[in-house]
């Protein structure tokens, strides 16, 4: 099955990387993620379901990072996004959906950041200025913190929200797809 595998370039220099699924299943890494000197992927272990996993580039340093999903489920980590030294990334629980999370590499360190009041999903993560700023039915923005991951803006005058999936930043600002409330001044 598919595997983790790394490169030099050279043939000799090529190499599994280490063995998560155990077999000929494979664990089907995706979404690689390089964060300074770790690469943060997704895999399944065949027991864990679809988590966030770490490597260093070695056997030994290929771990899975957190359970997100506890048990068997999927949390699909993907849109993964560095700021600074803080790993963003979205992922489903099991419970609330798929939300913001952050990690720094630890399993106490891997947390939720959003909330499940909130719309749908975070998508469209950008940085700017060492922010991170997504859609998730409105324009939000973290720092990394629960309390410094925040909305922006968001139109609510019949819409759901005015930012659409996708966000790019050109110098200092931050451009985002978004539906603009149409209604009545009186």
């Amino acid at each position: 099955g598919s595997e983790l595998w790394k490169s030099d370039g050279t043939t000799n220099g090529t190499m599994l990387v280490k063995d998560i699924g155990n077999g000929s299943v494979g664990s089907n890494p995706a979404y690689l993620a390089p964060v300074d000197n770790t690469l943060f992927f997704l895999a399944d272990d065949g027991t864990h379901g679809r988590e966030l996993w770490k490597t260093d580039g070695t056997e030994a340093g290929t771990l899975m990072v957190k359970d997100i999903n506890n048990g068997s489920g999927d949390s699909t980590p993907n849109h993964h996004t560095k700021v600074g030294n803080t790993h963003f990334f979205r992922a489903n629980d099991g419970i609330h959906g798929f939300e913001l999370w952050r990690s720094d590499g630890t399993e106490a360190g891997t947390v939720r950041l959003t909330n499940p009041t909130y719309q749908g999903g975070p998508s469209g993560l950008s940085v700017m200025n060492d922010t991170l700023y997504f859609c998730n039915g409105g324009l939000w923005k973290s720092d990394g913190t629960v309390n410094g991951t925040m909305l922006v803006h968001q139109e609510s005058v019949g819409h759901a929200g005015v930012c659409r999936g996708e966000t790019t930043v050109v110098g200092n600002t931050i451009y985002f797809a978004g539906i603009a409330s149409v209604g009545n001044d009186g």
